[in-house]
């Protein structure tokens, strides 16, 4: 759809001409709504059309209600298809990908977790019957940020490190994947072949996982007399 040249604050109705589906017949559009709005100093566009013609997988976004919407793709990732999405006029984030329902419920419970505690994450939106996926799909609230740029930044990056650590001390492997400290013993696991890896730096990384496992069965086994009394 093309932009238009300058931003407005009203609300436009129009009806596009047919598009082509992915069977090459053409697909019917409904009439697109499109509402425009000053969203992180960029304009948002918020597009309503059916879901007959929204790509294999993405019909299940319709669960999360009538009026959402996909609107543009983000980059960075190459596991999943991942957009910036409209959920009941809000911005938020869809991720579609072919992990399984123990992995993603692993996931959005973990992130509802670390949400009670306090942490900053991306928040699971449920579906409209309380679902917080559905055929792959996840939804999640919009988080702004951006790459560490100082000193200063970087402190905070590590210090929400160890408070992720800290939150998540007894909480079960992800399904189907194996930990470093697996991995001391293990060849392979999930998306890790260690037999494609030079000898040498296999051993580097064993050391410097079982280093990590060391540290955190000490601190797992420490009585409070042992612990410091200051940090």
């Amino acid at each position: 759809m093309p932009a238009p040249k300058a931003a407005c604050s009203g609300h436009l109705r129009f009806t596009p001409p047919p598009r082509v589906g992915e069977c090459g017949a053409p697909s019917q559009l409904n009439t697109v709504e499109t509402t425009c709005a000053h969203t992180r100093d960029q304009l948002c566009y918020r597009l309503t059309m059916s879901p007959t013609i929204w790509p294999v997988g993405w019909k299940a976004l319709g669960q999360w209600g009538e009026d959402v919407a996909r609107i543009e793709p983000l980059a960075g990732g190459v596991a999943n298809d991942v957009w910036s999405v409209s959920v009941n006029g809000h911005l938020a984030v869809a991720r579609l990908g072919s992990r399984s329902d123990a992995d993603l419920a692993w996931e959005t419970e973990l992130l509802q977790h670390l949400d009670r505690e306090g942490l900053t994450v991306p928040v699971p939106i449920p579906t409209r019957d309380g679902r917080l996926f559905a055929d792959g799909l996840v939804v999640m609230s919009y988080v702004e940020g951006g790459r560490p740029a100082t000193e200063a930044d970087w402190r905070r990056v590590a210090d929400i490190l160890r408070q992720l650590h800290r939150l998540t001390q007894g909480w079960p492997q992800r399904p189907g994947w194996r930990s470093s400290t697996d991995l001391l013993h293990a060849e392979t696991g999930t998306k890790i072949d260690l037999r494609a890896m030079p000898p040498e730096g296999v051993a580097r990384c064993r050391a410097a996982w079982r280093g990590s496992s060391d540290v955190r069965h000490a601190s797992s086994t420490a009585t409070p007399t042992a612990l410091p009394t200051s940090a």
